[in-house]
């Protein structure tokens, strides 16, 4: 088919089209069945960017689109679309389905295309329908926003008018259901993660309203980018309000946790927490980010401090009102004789070892709350773990590394113990306190 062929059966569709949206009862079979078809032969006649003159051609022509903006209004119940999931019948989702797929085609690799489609229907708009489709029909138009969040002379005005809270909400749920087209969700959570450029609206408008299930995709997909060191296939980097957002969350909910209030602590997730210390340690071993994070003084005194707690609840203290009170506490959370009260031992360690590394300020104020006892100490029941030995390792060489006043203080602190498992178990860790005095150990990871 010539080029005039295809521009004319393209518009004789529109017209069809049109011809079919002025009956007005999409959920009846045999309408919804003829809107199906014929928005099914305008995306397969338009397989992509080999055929942006034909894409243009329907964004250009005023007629084009405003039958393409009427058939989203009949489909979606626009201008009253709610965020609540909208109930379409079968008839009225196949519609749907067949309109997303044909939007995506006269669109995709077309940056003008993307543009034009924006100035039709808005992003508020574009955002009503996605927070309204049902779920199988929200993945299709997440490769929809996704192109938009690809141009650069789009992205930030997009993500300025999102409203955050339900969209992320809906991305998640989405993502959640696999099928091939879920994959668009969680490249769109993840421009917005790295691309989101207002802390205040990023961490307290969307992250409390979350269920634990979102919560816990949402700190995966954030881990993920800062380890890797970009988004997936996109090449964005993790934003700095991104990683201030974790270490905001991050300090939210310690702080919660040490204080007395028993009612949200009650509400904690175990799993939610150790994925939020894992995704800030993950922040702390990057050498990008890892000054962001040494540069805030409570970030390490909320640490020692939890650690501490986590170590009196597990461990017999000499104070046994002390442990009582800790150990109700994490019992709540799970954390106690638990794997995950072992794991986040571990991540605690290793974040307090990142977070002095090479850093001489850090390591004296470690050592004047007493974080250095509380390293070496949190293995003390747990010698045959690999994992706590190789973290207090790790965390007392970045602590001991070039700073005798940290080895001096910690063979007082053991002398003036007088406990032989110290020193039984440091030989057993094969540690000495001088001998990363000047010896390099090795770097965060």
């Amino acid at each position: 088919m010539n080029m005039y062929s295809s521009e004319e059966a393209i518009l004789q569709n529109f017209t069809s089209l049109e011809a079919c949206l002025k009956q007005h009862a999409l959920s009846e079979n045999n309408i919804s069945c003829c809107c199906k078809i014929i928005l099914d032969k305008i995306r397969l006649s338009i397989c992509g960017m080999e055929d942006q003159g034909l894409q243009d051609l329907v964004w250009s022509s005023t007629e084009c689109v405003e039958t393409l903006k009427k058939c989203m209004k009949q489909v979606f119940h626009l201008p009253n679309a709610s965020p609540e999931l909208l109930k379409l019948n079968e008839h009225e989702e196949e519609v749907a389905n067949a309109f997303v797929m044909c939007i995506a085609n006269l669109c995709a690799g077309n940056s003008n295309a993307i543009t034009k489609l924006c100035n039709a229907f808005t992003f508020s708009s574009i955002y009503d329908v996605f927070l309204s489709m049902p779920v199988h029909v929200g993945q299709k138009w997440c490769a929809v926003i996704f192109s938009i969040l690809l141009q650069k002379s789009l992205c930030q005005s997009f993500l300025e008018t999102l409203p955050l809270a339900q969209a992320v909400a809906k991305f998640c749920n989405v993502y959640s259901v696999e099928t091939q087209h879920a994959c668009f969700a969680l490249f769109c959570l993840e421009i917005i993660f790295c691309q989101f450029c207002d802390l205040k609206s990023f961490r307290v408008i969307w992250f409390e309203h979350l269920n634990d299930t979102q919560k816990l995709l949402v700190l995966s997909i954030c881990q993920n980018i800062i380890v890797s060191g970009t988004s997936h296939k996109r090449g964005a980097v993790a934003s700095v309000p991104m990683i201030e957002f974790l270490s905001k969350t991050y300090l939210d909910a310690v702080g919660v946790i040490l204080s007395n209030d028993a009612g949200q602590i009650e509400g904690s997730n175990p799993l939610v927490l150790r994925e939020l210390c894992a995704a800030v340690l993950g922040a702390a071993a990057s050498p990008l980010h890892c000054k962001i994070l040494k540069s805030q003084a409570s970030l390490l005194l909320i640490t020692v401090s939890f650690l501490k707690a986590l170590n009196i609840a597990t461990f017999q203290p000499d104070n046994e009102a002390s442990k009582e009170h800790f150990t109700s506490r994490w019992s709540q959370l799970q954390l106690v004789n638990a794997d995950a009260g072992v794991g986040l031992r571990c991540d605690l360690v290793q974040l307090l070892g990142n977070l002095v590394n090479e850093d001489a300020q850090n390591q004296d104020e470690l050592r004047a709350v007493g974080g250095l006892e509380e390293i070496f100490c949190s293995c003390r029941r747990d010698e045959a773990n690999p994992l706590i030995q190789e973290a207090v390792i790790f965390a007392l060489g970045c602590c001991l590394k070039n700073n005798p006043q940290n080895a001096l203080h910690l063979k007082e602190q053991l002398a003036t113990r007088h406990d032989g498992q110290d020193s039984a178990l440091m030989e057993r860790l094969g540690l000495k306190a001088d001998q990363f005095v000047q010896v390099p150990t090795n770097e965060a990871t």
